[in-house]
């Protein structure tokens, strides 16, 4: 309710939702009344094994189609998924809806200030960067990612520790991502 809300506001250009996508085909009808629905900028993560890919694939063009949502099926590349990414790559292009890939991390990876990539498992695999690429990935975001594992002067990432982002509630976060 509370993005239906912000979707109604005349300074608010997009709204951005973070979702799997499955519950889309219930929720937003119920939001057709109170929201401006084509504000909705919906980032959908699909991931292999946690919902059925023709099904995700059928919940974000609902968003899109019936509601003119802006839609983007993401993915993250981890070392074994190159298949399942380039399945979903497919379905969404065929389904004519927005494809991005990222690169999958852990954040529990031993990283070091001369190894931040060390968060990032596919990056231990010889020519990941060249598979991000031929899956639709964009080679220098996924350099810019990399070196925001760092900061300006070469020691890993201090989002939090030095720096917190405020958000227009007065809450905390440890960065504006």
């Amino acid at each position: 309710m509370k993005a239906a809300w912000l979707t109604r506001q005349s300074g608010v250009v997009y709204v951005e939702l973070l979702s799997n996508a499955i519950l889309l085909p219930r929720r937003l009808p119920k939001l057709e009344a109170d929201a401006n629905l084509g504000k909705l900028s919906l980032w959908l993560t699909w991931h292999d094994g946690q919902v059925d890919l023709e099904r995700f694939i059928k919940a974000a063009s609902f968003a899109q189609e019936r509601y003119g949502c802006f839609v983007v099926v993401n993915t993250l590349l981890f070392e074994t998924n190159a298949d399942a990414v380039a399945r979903a790559r497919d379905a969404a292009l065929a389904a004519g809806l927005r494809f991005n890939v990222d690169l999958g991390y852990d954040p529990t990876g031993a990283v070091t200030p001369k190894d931040p990539s060390a968060a990032v498992p596919v990056l231990q695999s010889p020519g990941a960067l060249d598979v991000l690429a031929a899956l639709g990935g964009n080679r220098a975001l996924a350099g810019a990612a990399l070196l925001g594992l760092t900061s300006c002067r070469g020691m890993l990432c201090r989002a939090g520790h030095d720096t917190a982002f405020i958000d227009i509630h007065g809450q905390a976060h440890r960065c504006s991502n």
